[in-house]
């Protein structure tokens, strides 16, 4: 069973999101603070999925993302994160052990793919933790659609923040991917998104990658 699993797992999709309502801040270097992606199964399509892995190492994970990213932000496959009751239980899964297991600095859960920026607290592992928090909304999406079968997509990408600057790249990048996305038009709008619990002087700035 997966960690979130083993902790009141029919509470976590019912329970208020624990806020993270303060403007991110960076932390100490050597924190293990990593921008996660992970999207739904159908997000991009196996035969396009195949054209971008062409000419890339199977272990270069940064260079196929940045091939993937585009496609990501097209709003392909059944883009069931559009569902308001679906998005809320990745919400709730994202924030379930926030301060606990993980400081979980920034989030936004797209129509297809989610992005989040974690640093795991207590020795957790990073891939333990983001596979928890893929297993348990799994199977809770499933359970409420009345479904059985694949929601992620196996793995995940992950990019270690390295300095200061990157981390307010990472929070930029992933506050405005609804407003790049042509979503909506400024990034406190989007409902799903730690950037809506911010006042918007905390979100100016340019869009960056991270």
């Amino acid at each position: 069973m997966s960690e979130i699993q083993t902790a009141q797992p029919e509470a976590v999709a019912r329970q208020e999101a624990k806020p993270v309502q303060a403007a991110p801040q960076a932390p100490q270097a050597g924190s293990g603070l990593q921008a996660v992606t992970f999207q739904l199964f159908d997000a991009v399509p196996p035969r396009r999925m195949y054209q971008l892995q062409q000419g890339i190492e199977s272990e270069d994970r940064r260079r196929l993302f940045n091939r993937v990213e585009p496609d990501l932000d097209r709003g392909l496959g059944q883009c069931w994160l559009r569902e308001e009751r679906l998005a809320a239980i990745v919400r709730d899964s994202l924030l379930h052990y926030h301060r606990q297991r993980y400081r979980m600095h920034a989030w936004v859960i797209m129509p297809n793919h989610v992005h989040c920026l974690m640093e795991p607290l207590g020795g957790y592992s990073l891939g333990r933790l983001v596979g928890a928090i893929k297993g348990f909304s799994a199977g809770q999406i499933n359970k409420l659609m009345q479904r059985s079968g694949k929601v992620w997509l196996d793995g995940s990408f992950l990019s270690r923040i390295k300095h200061e600057e990157h981390f307010d790249a990472a929070v930029e990048y992933i506050h405005n991917n609804p407003v790049s996305a042509g979503l909506c038009a400024h990034a406190h709008e989007w409902r799903w998104s730690s950037a809506a619990e911010l006042p918007a002087s905390a979100l100016a700035g340019a869009q960056t990658k991270v």
